[in-house]
């Protein structure tokens, strides 16, 4: 902040921020075939982490950095640039999947959605704005509060591991996300 004065300065820093994102996705992903240094094989059972140390951690940084190069794949520009944005868009989603961080695909979700107003905003349609915004929330809660009833839950099996991780939510035993989470908000208000 005290030393970018020109748009083309932001730019610069903005390009820097979506380049550096691609060896730590590429990283994800290798982890996550299995196909990086053995000393990070096991970890996380099997979740991607990449660089970051935490899949938590590689979540929450690549829901700051995709809306920036998503914004760079739309934006007008010559066509090899616009496709490594778009490839890099398809990296950085992918690692997103993989890392199975359930806070950071809540955040991506709610970034999606507030880009998709955006855009629906920036072409006057106040009406279509206001169904989206009651309609999406309205249709995630009741999927997440649907997998996690017990018939849904008993018949999931063998589902892939999001849809498992989704459908235990709301468990509160003594290793779940929503225990750890009751103890740390507790520990906060005290």
């Amino acid at each position: 902040l005290a030393y970018l004065r020109r748009r083309d300065q932001v730019d610069r820093l903005v390009t820097v921020i979506i380049l550096a994102s691609a060896p730590v996705a590429l990283f994800g992903i290798l982890q996550w075939i299995g196909a990086g240094p053995g000393v990070f094989s096991g970890l996380y059972a099997g979740r991607a982490f990449s660089s970051l140390g935490n899949p938590i951690f590689l979540g929450g940084y690549l829901i700051m950095v995709l809306p920036l190069t998503l914004v760079r794949a739309l934006r007008p520009a010559a066509g090899a640039l616009r496709a490594v944005y778009a490839i890099l868009v398809v990296l950085q989603l992918i690692t997103l999947g993989i890392t199975f961080s359930l806070g950071a695909w809540v955040g991506f979700a709610v970034a999606a959605g507030v880009f998709a107003l955006a855009a629906v905003a920036l072409r006057g349609r106040r009406g279509a704005i206001l169904a989206v915004a009651i309609a999406a929330p309205l249709v995630v809660g009741g999927l997440v509060l649907a997998l996690n009833t017990p018939a849904v839950r008993t018949g999931l099996g063998d589902s892939p591991v999001a849809v498992r991780r989704i459908s235990r939510l709301f468990d509160a035993g003594d290793r779940s996300t929503l225990r750890v989470r009751l103890l740390l908000w507790d520990a906060a208000a005290r």
